[in-house]
Parts: structure tokens; sequence; C-alpha cells
């Protein structure tokens, strides 16, 4: 094990907070002093596979011209005395696993903006022209102030391919595995849509799609059984919020949403469609977690996901009809103006009668 006092480029270990089978996580501090970083370093032997070797310098390099504001960001990586490491920025919060074990399902609001949150962080990884593999409700951290922050990306696929075997790997995520993976197929896009739907069930219901004791058995249910819809296990949900979980989980990935945007768009346009409140926001670490409409608004000034969800299609219950939400906005507000037109008219006559 690394001593604590060990320096990995500019930073040194102060404590090891994780110790997992590939890597352990400690946090760092800057030898000029600085806010804490978290400094993951893998295990020995690695160095002396020359498949992790070239991955994951290959892999690092790509992941090192991505940012977003809801990845954690990487610092620095390298290798130092035979280990590897990666730093990353210090998110201060918890993460959602721990959360909803502590405290069960979240309201559907908070459900919903964290999804979104985290489609926002999986549309920038997949522009980069890579995959996640690994999205679970660990690998999503939320801060005090309502922020997620998705870490982790593409690790469980560059240590799978190398000295850890891939059984390892795939057990320790096994109950968001996509049915592709389950099934040995190379992980795509898609796959990382339906890991996310698993996700937005386990925040609306306070547990998975599929639980059984035996690991094998839960690979075969993502790889051939219908997930259940979460109002089996909470009546209560809206219908559109309902959607939005079931396309994310159909088991071929043509069938779900095409892109994190698209999905990304969907739960945008559930939480202005006022069928949820804002009001029965949860708590992060004991501090009311506030519901950040301001962010909310600004996120929308984003030219593509304005124009996101401005085309995406929202269904009309009475004619069956499918229309833009763009569409939609603009017939209220024709509706409405119309309404208040037709009132004054209304007035205007009823006052000249009694004037």
């Amino acid at each position: 094990m690394s001593s604590p006092s060990q320096v990995y480029g500019n930073y040194a270990l102060c404590e090891e907070i994780h110790r997992g089978l590939a890597a352990s996580v400690y946090r760092g501090s800057n030898r000029g002093g600085g806010q804490p970083v978290a400094i993951k370093v893998f295990r020995e032997h690695y160095s002396a596979d020359p498949r992790f070797v070239i991955r994951f310098r290959e892999h690092l390099r790509l992941l090192a011209g991505l940012t977003h504001e809801n990845l954690v960001a990487l610092l620095e990586y390298g290798v130092s005395e035979s280990r590897y490491y990666i730093v990353m920025e210090w998110v201060e919060g918890v993460d959602l696993g721990t959360y909803l074990a502590e405290h069960g399902a979240l309201s559907p609001w908070w459900a919903a903006t964290i999804a979104r949150q985290a489609c926002a962080a999986l549309g920038a990884v997949h522009r980069a022209g890579l995959v996640h593999r690994g999205i679970k409700s660990q690998n999503i951290l939320l801060t005090a102030e309502g922020r997620v922050k998705v870490g982790d990306v593409g690790l469980s696929g560059l240590i799978s391919e190398t000295g850890l075997s891939r059984t390892n790997v795939m057990l320790g995520s096994v109950g968001y595995i996509s049915p592709e993976q389950a099934r040995a197929e190379p992980a795509v896009p898609s796959s990382d849509i339906y890991s996310l739907g698993v996700v937005l069930f386990e925040m609306l219901t306070g547990r998975l799609p599929f639980v059984t004791s035996d690991a094998w058995s839960l690979v075969r249910l993502h790889a051939e059984g219908a997930a259940p819809s979460p109002k089996a296990f909470n009546p209560g949900l809206p219908d559109d919020l309902t959607g939005v979980a079931r396309r994310a989980l159909e088991k071929t990935p043509e069938r779900r949403f095409t892109s994190a945007g698209e999905m990304e768009a969907a739960l945008a346009a559930v939480l202005v469609s006022g069928s949820l409140s804002p009001a029965e926001g949860g708590a992060i670490n004991g501090t009311a977690a506030r519901p950040g409409w301001i962010r909310f608004l600004r996120d929308l000034a984003n030219l593509q996901a304005l124009k996101r969800l401005i085309a995406y299609p929202v269904r009309i219950p009475l004619v069956g009809w499918s229309l833009p939400f763009g569409v939609i906005l603009i017939l209220q507000f024709l509706a409405s103006f119309l309404i208040a037109l037709a009132f004054l008219y209304g007035l205007r006559l009823l006052t000249l009668r009694l004037f």
C-alpha cells in the first residue's frame, strides 16, 4: 500500500478514503497548499501489464480534454514508482448510492433533476467519442447545492480489458448492467442510457428494477427480462416521468432514447410541465438542497439544450397527436391571448350597456 506521505506528481497523499480491487482512492493536497483533491492510485501489478499501460495513456489523453460542469474534473495523471495514478477534483458531498441507502427514494422532482444533470454529463462524454461503461448510483456525486458530478468515466472498461478479470469488474456493477453488456457485447452510448435508467428507477422507488441474491441470475434478468414499471413500487409517480424511465430501460438499444441529449430534453420537459413540485425537494448531508431554478433557467439558455427542449415531441392525450414542445407553448400562448381578448371585449360590452 502507498504511504500517506507519498507524492504523486504535484500532489501528496493525505489519507485513504476507499480501497477497491483495482485501486485505492486518497484525499490529497497540492504540495503548494490549496484545495484538497482526490487521487486514485492503481495496484502496482498494472504497471507490468502492457495492455493497461497503452489503454491508460490513450484513455486518459482523451479524458484530459473533456470538461463539463457535471463531470468530476481530471487534474493530472501519470506514473510514480510503478504506480499509475489519476488526480481529480475533490467533490464535497455524498455519492447517490450512499444517500439512497440512508434516505430511500427521492421525490420525483429531485430524481428528474439529478437524472437531467447526469444526462448532460453523459452527452459531453458521448460527444467526445467515449462511453462511460460504469454508470451507477455510486459514481454520481451530489453536492449540498444540488449539483451532480459524474465520475469514473470509462475506468471500468479500462480495467476490465487488462489484469483484473472481466468477471470481477462486471459483478461490481451488475445491478446497473445494460442488456448488451450482460450479453458480453460491446458497450455503446445507449448502454449508458440504460444504466442511467436503472439509476432513475432506483431514485423513484428506493430499489433496483431486478433484485436477486444470485449475481448471474441478475445478469440474465438484465439481458432478457422486461423491467417492471416504477409505478409498481410507487403508484403515485406521474405518468410522464414514469415514461422516461421505462423508455430508458428498453431492452433493445434502438427503442431507448437516441442520445443522452434526447433523454435530457425529455426530463427538462417533465420538469417544466407542472406535474412535479420542487417544494418536495430532498436533503443532502442534512442540509436542505436548493431547488436551483436559477441554474435550471441558465441551463436552458444553452442554445443546444434549448433546441432539444423546443423540438421534443409531447403527446396530446385527447387527440393522440404528438407536437413539438415549442409548438405547444406557442399554441398555449395564443389561446391565452385570445381568451384575454375575449374577456376584455365582453367587459367593454358590459360597460357600454351599464353606462
